[in-house]
């Protein structure tokens, strides 16, 4: 491999890790304030009946479940991508963060969806 080629796939890989950790501290501090608020929603609206109470719960649950992805993704941009460490259960940590930032950036995109339909 040429020198040029090893520093254009270090720079590319610098930035792949930066957009990781961006992402991925993005999602989850976005968990973390989606997963605040629904739990007070939670407990303020308990008497409103349990339709409520359910769609509550199944959103705190999909916010869960997004904050695993985003803290996935962070974990990702900061472990080591050099064999033969450069692997979580069997999957490179480079394509786990590729993954997890992917699934962000789709929910985000879905959120922004729906905020333009209403």
């Amino acid at each position: 491999m040429e020198i040029g080629q090893r520093r254009r796939l270090r720079w590319l890989r610098l930035l792949a890790r930066v957009a990781y950790l961006v992402v991925g501290a993005l999602q989850c501090l976005l968990g973390v304030m989606f997963a605040v608020y629904l739990i007070f929603s939670l407990v303020t609206d308990f008497g409103e009946g349990p339709s409520s109470v359910a769609e509550s719960l199944v959103a705190l649950a999909i916010v869960v479940v997004l904050f695993g992805v985003g803290l996935l993704t962070l974990v990702s941009a900061m472990e080591d991508w050099e064999p033969p460490r450069d692997r979580w259960q069997g999957i490179r940590w480079s394509h786990v963060g590729l993954g997890g930032a992917l699934i962000s950036l789709a929910s985000w995109g879905a959120v922004l969806a729906l905020g333009q339909l209403r």
